[in-house]
């Protein structure tokens, strides 16, 4: 018994260090944690519909004087903050982004990024969609995996598969064993895929397991929206793809429940069934039966959660 205690009291000082989440407060809508040495989780708000404001995750990661970025914020006003921060506070300067995918909480910066004459990189699929929707795109772009050093830290850019979209990548961080899954993984707390409308949702199993092959020994995952954790992210994120439990939350949109988009949603759209379940503000009496029909069915999908 003492031995086994040992053991996990072991594995806890080598973890807690790793994922300590005192906030640091750059602006009202940008915040950095501090995740491992030389890696810092950012946090950028965005508001949604006017009504509510949803957060996205991005990497720092730093070795000296060279810095890398792992996905915008949202917006060139947010980005001019982040950067500034870590030039005055790391006191080095982003060399170069790394673009997870073609939505807005990946790029949204990038007019900041290439004004300032900052080198950006994406998937090739990435660009292509980027350019076809008239918005700022990754200028240097690779097909599959690529290797990209920050100072003499190794980062690897790795395309699992069609998930979240068909050009969603990850980030991983071999010397402290930490996983920028973005989009393509979602939070251990979050009870829907967020946005799908530019899913493969059939793919997206497959592509799961493809990343837990190629990075079994991650100790840390950070999702693109939600607090970081480890492969409970994965495994959740597995779990949702059920279809069953997707074709519950599209029965409760087709009965007249609101799904509007959540804290995972990044680009939510009328009539979508994504994001999480809230009461519509309409007091019609199909949305109130819908709503009192959609208990007992949300109690019958946690069995899928």
């Amino acid at each position: 018994m003492k031995k086994h205690a040992l053991i996990l009291l072991l594995l806890a000082m080598m973890v807690l260090p790793i994922i300590g989440q005192e906030k640091i407060e750059l602006s009202k809508d940008v915040e950095a944690y501090a995740l491992a040495p030389g890696i810092w989780r950012h946090v950028t708000w965005q508001v949604m519909d006017e009504k509510w404001k949803a957060p996205a995750n991005g990497l720092i990661v730093v070795d000296g004087e060279h810095a890398v970025m792992i996905d915008t914020p949202w917006t060139p006003k947010e980005t001019v903050v982040l950067l500034d921060w870590v030039e005055k506070s790391l006191k080095a300067r982003v060399e170069t982004v790394i673009v997870g995918h073609h939505h807005v909480d990946c790029l949204g910066g990038l007019p900041e990024i290439h004004r300032r004459g900052i080198g950006s990189i994406g998937l090739e699929k990435t660009r292509q969609l980027a350019l076809a929707e008239g918005i700022e795109a990754p200028r240097e772009t690779f097909m599959s995996s690529m290797k990209l050093m920050v100072g003499k830290r190794e980062l690897e850019l790795y395309y699992p598969g069609p998930g979240h979209t068909v050009d969603n990548i990850v980030t991983w961080i071999a010397g402290e064993k930490v996983l920028f899954g973005g989009c393509f993984v979602k939070a251990g707390d979050a009870r829907t895929l967020g946005y799908t409308a530019e899913s493969d949702l059939d793919s997206w199993p497959a592509s799961l397991q493809a990343l837990k092959a190629r990075y079994p020994s991650a100790r840390l995952i950070v999702p693109g929206h939600g607090d970081p954790g480890g492969w409970e992210l994965v495994e959740n994120t597995l779990k949702l793809t059920n279809p069953h439990f997707s074709q519950i939350f599209a029965a409760i949109a087709d009965m007249g429940m609101s799904t509007a988009s959540g804290p995972d949603c990044e680009r939510p759209r009328s009539g979508s069934s994504v994001g999480y379940l809230h009461r519509t503000n309409s007091t019609s009496p199909i949305s109130s039966v819908a709503f009192l029909v959609s208990i007992p069915i949300c109690a019958i999908s946690r069995q899928y959660l």
